[in-house]
């Protein structure tokens, strides 16, 4: 596929699958937390809510949580993915997109549903790289796929959110990008259909953060 016509004011990425081949650690994570809360849900089923944060995808599964209960199914995951986050990797080619970027002086900043604590802590001891400023759908800002996240993070890094691309692995990530009216540009990395991709808004669809380094290292065709 042929690159965005138009180059980046800025990048804003997500983390969990697009920058960390971390997706099915959290499917993982969730079975035990729904373990612990004696629930139990398919693996397949986890991974179709994985980017909408806690709250959202407990919706997405049928579970009617209050304000607590979310808090400390949270807190559980936190827990349940300490144990497993010695296993993340970078996904193929993000350590070296980041320094495509770096070298650029293009700016970029993280965006995420999840915890700003853990999510950073996380991409901090897996890709040794730029210090990058993080934006995490908490507090006022309602998570994806609302562009809530994407503005804030957008105005961060001083861009016009139009201007941006988002990159992510999920449809609600493409979805928060379409609401935005940036350039929706989906790695597969997630483990998401193309054809999933581009329904939930995605413009662009590739394998991974390779091909996003070729098109900003090389001429735009």
């Amino acid at each position: 596929m042929s690159r965005p016509a138009d180059g980046p004011a800025g990048i804003l990425f997500d983390i969990d699958g697009t920058l960390l081949d971390s997706v099915y650690l959290q499917v993982v994570a969730w079975q035990q937390v729904l373990a612990r809360a004696g629930v139990t849900v398919a693996g397949w089923r986890i991974h179709d809510v994985i980017g909408l944060g806690m709250a959202g995808a407990a919706a997405a599964l049928g579970l009617s949580l209050d304000a607590a209960e979310v808090r400390q199914l949270s807190e559980w995951h936190r827990e349940a993915f300490e144990t497993l986050a010695p296993a993340v990797t970078p996904t193929p080619g993000a350590a070296g997109l980041l320094e495509v970027l770096g070298d650029a002086g293009l700016p970029v900043a993280l965006v995420t549903n999840g915890d700003a604590a853990t999510s950073d802590a996380l991409y901090r001891s897996v890709i040794a790289a730029r210090d990058l400023p993080l934006v995490s759908a908490t507090g006022d800002l309602v998570p994806k796929p609302a562009p809530d996240s994407l503005a804030a993070a957008a105005e961060r890094i001083g861009v016009v959110l139009a201007d941006c691309w988002v990159v992510g692995d999920t449809p609600t990530d493409m979805a928060a990008a379409a609401a935005a009216g940036a350039t929706a540009v989906a790695v597969r990395t997630g483990g998401w259909a193309a054809d999933a991709l581009r329904r939930g808004g995605a413009t662009h669809v590739v394998d991974d953060l390779r091909v996003v380094a070729a098109w900003l290292s090389g001429p735009a065709s």
